[in-house]
């Protein structure tokens, strides 16, 4: 039959010094998209380069408007250290964006306004006072008109907030009675033309396949997390031995046995990018079955399984986000760890660099894993405990 996806969109405006966090806001709509493909939601993500082309208009940021038009539905800003070029109405192109956005809110529109500042360091050369202090009387004036912002120091710490704040602005959003709805069939046709549904491998499953699927999948994430775990806790340890060895040459001043260390230590690290990758990317993908089917489960099995032992499904979940918790902590210090290791070399910083790009993935997927478990005990406590009118 067909499927109704309702797709949200997402208006990104910033000056151009914050291009990394423009790149993590696209990539934090591509994980909530994943996320949410089984549940028929989907976010479409505005910004002036994908979504402008070259014309004309009034002024330059009009072409800007014009073309974004005012047609979505959450408004994400970002700042740090410049404010932007002035238009002729506003002291930027991004205040002009903010406050296009901000006359829609105040008239009623149930759009969501998210401002971001970033409160990192800022080189000396590129510190400009008149910028600085237009944006801090900008950041000064949302407080006035009851804004609420917030401020980041480093790229994890705002892809962690901006995942978890734009999932709670969607499921806000989700009670409105006018959402803009994509219309998607998932059919084919047949050679005169008739339309027929398509159905999938779990169309017809009942209680005893979704939970022999569930069982089994369950142990297939928990084994490729525990081969992730045992091979980055060998690398430790492997660190840890070439860091005494070198400790060992340096005193003896012994150029060529501190030059094969390194060597080694960058082969080490690059085999363990090699082999965390292919389990980093089951395991999510498995786990993301695993939560949907348990979904599907709960929608099929009214009156086969006991409110008891839905709620002890509730607290498996429960020991399985603290479990993701806690291994999201463990490999955000082991990042840390391998991104302060000094440029010794260039082999160990190429090692460095791939090592840390795998570590990132295995971070974003812990963190929506999170994320979609939370909203997995949410659905089923809300089926078994309904909210009452």
């Amino acid at each position: 039959m067909p499927r109704t996806v309702v797709a949200y969109k997402v208006f990104l405006a910033s000056p151009g010094d914050v291009k990394k966090e423009r790149t993590i806001v696209k990539k934090v709509i591509d994980t909530y998209n994943q996320i949410h493909s089984c549940d028929n939601i989907k976010l479409e993500l505005l910004c002036w380069e994908d979504s402008t082309h070259p014309s004309f208009g009034d002024y330059t940021q009009d072409v800007v408007n014009s073309q974004i038009g005012d047609d979505y539905d959450v408004f994400i800003g970002i700042l740090w250290a410049r404010f932007g070029t002035p238009t002729p109405k506003y002291e930027s192109g991004t205040e002009e964006e903010f406050y296009r956005a901000y006359e829609r809110y105040k008239n009623g529109d149930r759009m969501k306004l998210m401002v971001y500042r970033k409160d990192e360091s800022i080189p000396p050369s590129s510190i400009d006072v008149e910028q600085l202090q237009k944006i801090n009387r900008f950041t000064s004036e949302v407080g006035k008109l009851g804004g609420y912002y917030f401020t980041f120091t480093e790229e994890m710490q705002f892809q962690d907030m901006l995942l978890k704040h734009l999932d709670r602005a969607i499921r806000d959003l989700e009670k409105r009675t006018d959402n803009r709805k994509l219309q998607m069939p998932l059919t084919i046709k047949s050679k005169d033309e008739e339309q027929i549904s398509v159905t999938t491998g779990r169309d017809m499953w009942g209680l005893i396949e979704y939970s022999e699927f569930i069982v089994f999948t369950c142990s297939e994430v928990k084994a490729h997390i525990d081969q992730i775990s045992n091979l980055t806790k060998k690398i430790g340890e492997d660190m840890q031995i070439h860091t005494r060895e070198l400790d060992t040459t340096q005193r003896n001043s012994n150029i060529l046995h501190t030059k094969s260390i390194l060597l080694y230590a960058a082969r080490d690290m690059n085999k363990y990018a090699s082999e965390i990758e292919k389990p980093n990317t089951i395991w999510y993908a498995k786990y993301l079955e695993v939560q949907q089917a348990i979904k599907e489960m709960l929608d099929v099995s009214e009156g086969l399984v006991s409110e008891k032992e839905w709620e002890d499904m509730v607290g498996n979940l429960r020991e399985m986000y603290n479990g993701m918790g806690n291994a999201y902590s463990a490999m955000r210090q082991f990042y840390s760890a391998v991104n302060k290791l000094p440029k010794i070399s260039q082999p160990l910083n190429i090692a460095k660099l791939n090592v840390c790009n795998k570590l990132k993935s295995i971070i974003s997927n812990l963190q929506a894993g999170k994320l979609f478990c939370d909203e997995t005990i949410e659905y089923i406590e809300n089926k078994i405990h309904p909210l009452k009118d």
